[in-house]
């Protein structure tokens, strides 16, 4: 009769405990031991409560209890076991685990608990033996193919891990997070199809599901589709609306389609929320660049840099708003800082070359330039940079070789065909300067800089009017381009051409009040004859 009324209460106490009931079930656990004080059934689920209410010290304490009353007690030595690896006595964990194999070989949860204790201790071959055990005794079982396809991934064997993942989900198909997993393990190698496809279906079984938005975000974004990065990562914050990380992304897209002012108020937004975010006050800082703010872009990246001395980003890129300034000393600074603390940092030593470019050290910005192209020998903006200083230099051979490489990795890069175009035209190539010129204003059809250079290319093989029509449609894009508005002027006298003449003129005697380089000093002669002007 004892026997019955103790399954009677037993029954009670595990329902209670299953309901997640851990203090109710641990006090009715208590006054039944009092009774029972020889049921280790009642000292295991006592401990499965401890441990439920993360007292692992109690709990361990009525498992071992449980197993001095009943040492061939498997579910008590696999408990044991989970407690020792919870506080991180892995070895404890490891001798629990085999003896409760040794009581229960064909147990898969067993072999499935032991295979994530191997992966613990980076034993990955041992683990997966354990998870193909586990899936050999019972083949739907979804915990260890699941299992299998974390040990694959932590390894970094991405293609494996997505089989099983997907037999997970074959067995089970309700489980948002691994659609989520799988399709970051999709992005991760390159298959942003896939990926999109595993974050929608996670959207569509959990549409609350805020990370599987932000996830998408992601990988819109990544194939340069901003518009729908961007109604993701809204949707995401409709979900949670102080997700900082996707305040941040919608800033970054809103600032890839040159919507500025909206990707100033999204990253104030991240920083609402978590003001100490030196990745959102990084992106601050270089949007308020981006729209002229120099000086509260400055303070954005010191800001940052107060939180974490150590950001190379957020150096290198209070260099470049140095470098905006004028503030040439303090931007080499500021870049040999970054790459003291990143060597590697390849946009570091490139920006590092072009300001002391512009100090003059041109010897020091070849071996910049180099250093960045030796780490990434495709790394086509140091290879333009390099070419300028050969340029500088005189050297128009290197010049054009470094021109050419760059072209040759990236063959609609404008500025290199730009800058190609005009060493040719000096080299006095007018046939080859005048494919480069073209080409990259094709390309860019508001780049002022080659309509300029392909109306000096015009004025020196004689076609005046090419010239003229050049150089006008580059001050129709920049008016206070350097020069444009004196190469306008000279090009008109010469043909002779008054239309819109003295507003120019007008134009030019303000500019050189200004202190803007607007014309050379000989055409100015035969224009003006003010001795304070000249």
């Amino acid at each position: 009769m004892s026997e019955v009324l103790a399954q009677e209460k037993i029954n009670t106490l595990l329902t209670i405990f299953s309901n997640g009931k851990f203090e109710e079930a641990l006090a009715s656990s208590i006054k039944l031991i009092k009774k029972y004080p020889d049921e280790s059934i009642l000292f295991n689920i006592q401990g499965a409560c401890y441990a439920g209410l993360e007292n692992y010290k109690d709990a361990i304490e009525n498992y071992e209890m449980a197993i001095a009353l009943r040492p061939d007690y498997a579910k008590a030595h696999y408990n044991l076991a989970g407690c020792f690896h919870e506080i991180g006595d892995l070895n404890a964990s490891l001798v629990s685990y085999k003896t409760a194999l040794k009581l229960e070989p064909e147990n898969e949860a067993f072999l499935n608990n032991l295979g994530n204790l191997y992966q613990d201790l980076k034993e990955h071959d041992k683990a997966i033996e354990c998870y193909k055990k586990a899936t050999i005794i019972k083949p739907d079982y979804v915990e260890a193919h699941y299992s299998h396809g974390n040990s694959l991934q932590d390894q970094g064997n991405l293609k494996e891990a997505i089989k099983y993942y997907v037999k997970v989900l074959q067995l089970n198909p309700s489980i948002f997070g691994l659609y989520n997993n799988l399709g970051n393990i999709y992005r991760e190698i390159g298959n942003h199809e896939k990926a999109i496809e595993s974050y929608v279906e996670a959207i569509n079984i959990n549409p609350e599901f805020a990370e599987a938005f932000f996830n998408l975000g992601i990988t819109y974004s990544e194939i340069g589709n901003h518009d729908n990065a961007i109604e993701s990562y809204k949707l995401a914050i409709n979900i949670k609306s102080d997700y900082v990380e996707a305040h941040n992304n919608l800033g970054i897209a809103f600032k890839e389609i040159g919507q500025l002012e909206k990707a100033i108020i999204s990253f104030e937004k991240s920083l609402q929320f978590r003001p100490n975010y030196v990745e959102a006050i990084n992106n601050y800082g270089v949007a308020l660049k981006e729209i002229g703010k120099l000086e509260e872009a400055i303070e954005a990246h010191k800001k940052a840099l107060k939180i974490n001395p150590d950001s190379f980003e957020d150096l290198n890129n209070l260099g470049v708003v140095n470098m905006e300034m004028g503030n040439f000393d303090e931007a080499l600074k500021n870049y040999e800082e970054a790459i003291g603390l990143n060597p590697d940092y390849i946009q570091a030593l490139n920006n590092l070359g072009s300001v002391q470019k512009d100090l003059g050290k041109l010897d020091s910005a070849i071996i910049s330039f180099e250093k960045a192209l030796l780490i990434e020998p495709e790394y086509v903006e140091a290879l333009n940079n390099l070419g300028i200083v050969y340029k500088e230099l005189g050297d128009f051979e290197s010049a054009i070789k470094s021109y050419e490489k760059a072209i040759s990795i990236d063959s609609d890069y404008v500025f290199a065909l730009n800058n190609l175009g005009v060493v040719l035209n000096d080299c006095g190539d007018f046939e080859s300067s005048s494919y480069y010129l073209d080409k990259a204003i094709k390309l860019k059809p508001d780049y002022f800089e080659a309509l300029s250079n392909y109306g000096n290319l015009m004025f020196d093989m004689g076609n005046l009017d090419m010239a003229l029509d050049h150089y006008q449609k580059a001050f129709k894009y920049n008016p206070n381009f350097e020069k444009i508005i004196g190469d306008i002027i000279h090009t008109q006298m010469y043909l002779c051409s008054w239309d819109d003449f003295f507003k120019h003129v007008d134009k030019l005697e303000k500019n050189i009040q200004k202190g803007i380089n607007s014309i050379g000093i000989f055409a100015l002669l035969g224009l003006i004859d003010s001795p304070l002007l000249q």
